[in-house]
């Protein structure tokens, strides 16, 4: 339930769901994002028990393993779409090239807030949040750039500054560029991430 403030602009004013709490407790087990991101700015506005303020916290952590192995999907997402828009450009097919482009964006917003240790955000407020997590507003903006306008000279500025940011936040993962590929396509594990997390 949601009601509108008129504006201008006009925009959601409030909006409220009704979950019981035995739903509620099982977010935590859930490898959803929508069950965990919307629980790092809470105003609990009634909590006479303080179960609330106990169980919140815990909802916004994002377990280790979970995040490493998630770094690896969307990491490959963001990196495959990216080639295969390069393909597309080179074929003059704009609708693919913005499909997959836009599949990437997505596969790179998700990477980027679980790089900072974040829950992914909604697609909505994904600038926003991301700059709350202290993405640089270079990575944003070349990503920006090249949905709005995809071009070769685009697709790697994004690659390179991913590149780039990954390599000065201390990650690894990437600079294998075979073992992740092989991990994703042969093993179980790699199988089953991507059915959990993956878009394709």
């Amino acid at each position: 339930m949601f009601a509108i403030d008129e504006g201008p602009p006009r925009r959601v004013d409030h909006e409220f769901y009704l979950r019981p709490w035995r739903e509620l407790r099982a977010m935590e087990r859930s490898p959803l994002d929508l069950d965990h991101y919307p629980f790092q700015h809470p105003a609990i506005l009634h909590d006479p028990q303080g179960k609330l303020a106990a169980l919140f916290p815990g909802l916004t952590v994002l377990p280790p393993e979970g995040q490493k192995t998630r770094l690896k999907v969307h990491y490959l997402e963001a990196l495959f779409a990216l080639g295969r828009a390069a393909k597309c450009l080179d074929r003059d097919n704009d609708l693919a090239t913005r499909l997959v482009l836009g599949e990437g964006a997505v596969a790179l917003m998700k990477l980027l807030a679980l790089a900072c240790g974040s829950w992914a955000p909604t697609r909505h407020w994904a600038a926003e949040e991301l700059r709350l997590l202290g993405v640089p507003e270079r990575i944003l903006s070349a990503a920006g750039d090249l949905l709005a306008a995809p071009s070769s000279d685009r697709i790697t500025a994004v690659r390179d500054g991913l590149h780039a940011w990954l390599d000065a936040r201390g990650e690894t993962f990437h600079h294998d560029r075979m073992g992740p590929i092989r991990w994703a396509f042969l093993s179980g594990d790699g199988k089953a991430a991507f059915r959990t997390w993956g878009a394709w």
